[in-house]
């Protein structure tokens, strides 16, 4: 295949050892073990394997949505470890599969008919609705997934590529409709947003156009020689996300759907919150009877205890939906059967609120919202009960921010009290290190929340200080897992907050994408 040229530029480790299971098997057996985590095939007399995420409560009577995702050059099945996957895999009904490359590639000659087997054998062991079959991969991965694409018809309902484009003497105008995410940064070094002639592959805008004219983007498929006039490129397009350096857009076709998400930095990386995008491409691949999800638009980031919030949806097809269920974390806490599908919430409980919605629809089918919002909620500094009230009320404003030591010079303490979620701080990667914040006067504080980004502390403590001298340990946290920490404490009078990171839970620093300081 035409990836063979890209790995002498992508990959720095050209020869590794084939992951086995130190066991001959017969040609096409498979063989999943380790509570359905691990699996190992035969392929052409070549022993393949790689790891699965079969969902915690899979049931066999219903259909799953199955994901392949494929690592990148010099790495394996683990790259994707902390990506997100399998949690959304759990809320949305996919099962995944991590293959590994031979000698951490993928320009095997088995590789195709790997995949082909790997897929069989999927759907004959597992509940796999086969309409819904897709592929994502980062760098060499996202390269192999349009090389799949493109020479194994049907293989896969749609792709997301993620640092990678489509080679220019790729077939273009004999390809099999699939749909296409197609995931780059504009500053990558290794795969130019705007191709590489030298390397044979094209820009991000062309890999897309490719295959909108294969998806018969204006209901009549476009040969490759004809030239696309700018006015029919645009047509239904579709803006999705626009923010914080980020563009995405869609376009509808006849046959498929076809969408470009450019970051405007991050270099050759997997770019912030691409999991979440990437799943709900895929959700909606091919089209649901509707679509659901949470409105977050008035929702507040942090309220204090006692207080309600309204709960809303923003949805297509509202006149299919019978009925919409939320639920706070893994508890139900309401439904709605009448349009607008509203239902107030009591923040009852001190700590994080993830909500999430499901829209059964009059046919009977379910939909779930794939973009779900979180609310945080703080501890009172008094029993006394409060009249309800919204807003983020409790979060006192931070003047500044210092630390330790920082990563990298766009990875600044000021980015983790900047009230955006796709920036973050990164301290150095030794396990003593500390962030500083300073509220500008004394103020009562009664707590902390931390939104974790994927380093994160397995332990660490949280000081005050009047006077940035001398410090006292309010909490102390033991075995953090990330995510979203909250915690709450005896309310006392400071001016400064210091967290001070003690071991990680990762090879690297700690990272948040924000810190939040409670009180008043």
């Amino acid at each position: 295949m035409a990836l063979i040229a890209l790995q002498a530029l992508l990959v720095l480790l050209i020869s590794a050892a084939l992951l086995s299971c130190g066991r001959k098997i017969p040609d096409g057996e498979f063989s999943v073990t380790d509570h359905d985590s691990r699996f190992v095939l035969s392929v052409a007399g070549s022993v393949r394997n790689g790891t699965i995420h079969v969902p915690k409560d899979y049931d066999p009577n219903k259909k799953y949505s199955l994901l392949f995702a494929l690592h990148g050059g010099s790495q394996n099945s683990s790259y994707f470890d902390g990506k997100g996957f399998d949690a959304l895999a759990d809320k949305l009904d996919f099962i995944v599969v991590y293959p590994n490359g031979v000698g951490m590639r993928w320009d095997s000659p088995n590789d195709a008919p790997f995949f082909v087997m790997i897929k069989d054998k999927m759907l004959a062991k597992y509940s796999i609705d086969p309409t819904r079959v897709y592929a994502t991969g980062h760098s060499a991965g996202a390269f192999e997934a349009y090389e799949l694409a493109t020479y194994v018809p049907g293989l896969f309902t749609a792709i997301a590529p993620v640092c990678g484009a489509v080679m220019g003497d790729a077939p273009m105008s004999a390809l099999e409709p699939v749909s296409v995410l197609h995931v780059c940064m504009v500053d990558d070094p290794e795969v130019a947003f705007g191709g590489m002639r030298d390397w044979n592959f094209l820009s991000a805008e062309e890999s897309v156009n490719v295959w909108r004219r294969a998806a018969g983007g204006l209901g009549v498929p476009v040969p490759d020689s004809v030239p696309m006039p700018r006015d029919r490129l645009s047509a239904s397009r579709e803006t999705f996300f626009d923010g914080h350096g980020i563009k995405g857009t869609l376009w509808h076709g006849a046959k498929a759907d076809c969408a470009l998400l450019a970051y405007g930095a991050g270099g050759h990386i997997w770019p912030q919150r691409a999991t979440e995008e990437i799943m709900r491409f895929f959700y909606n691949h091919p089209a649901r009877g509707a679509t659901v999800e949470i409105d977050s638009g008035e929702l507040p980031v942090c309220v204090w205890q006692k207080s309600r919030v309204k709960l809303g949806v923003k949805a297509s097809g509202p006149d299919k939906i019978k009925k919409v269920s939320y639920w706070s974390n893994a508890k139900k806490i309401g439904d709605a059967d009448k349009a607008p599908f509203e239902i107030p919430f009591d923040a009852d409980l001190a700590g994080l609120n993830l909500f999430r919605a499901e829209a059964t629809l009059v046919d009977g089918s379910v939909i779930k919202s794939t973009r779900d919002p979180f609310l945080l909620v703080a501890a009172r500094a008094d029993a006394k009960d409060t009249p309800a009230m919204t807003g983020s009320s409790s979060i006192i404003p931070i003047v500044s921010a210092r630390s330790s030591a920082n990563e990298d010079s766009y990875l600044e303490p000021p980015n983790a009290i900047d009230g955006d979620f796709y920036s973050r701080w990164g301290s150095g990667w030794t396990d003593e290190q500390w962030l500083i914040l300073d509220l500008g006067s004394p103020r009562l504080v009664t707590g902390v929340s931390i939104l974790w980004e994927s380093a994160w502390a397995r332990e660490y403590s949280i000081e005050l200080s009047a006077d940035g001298v001398s410090w006292t340990r309010e909490a102390r946290v033991n075995a953090s897992e990330g995510g979203v920490g909250t915690l709450s404490f005896k309310p006392s009078r400071a001016r400064y907050v210091r967290f001070s990171g003690h071991k990680r839970g990762t090879e690297w620093g700690y990272s948040f994408w924000e810190i939040f300081i409670h009180g008043e």
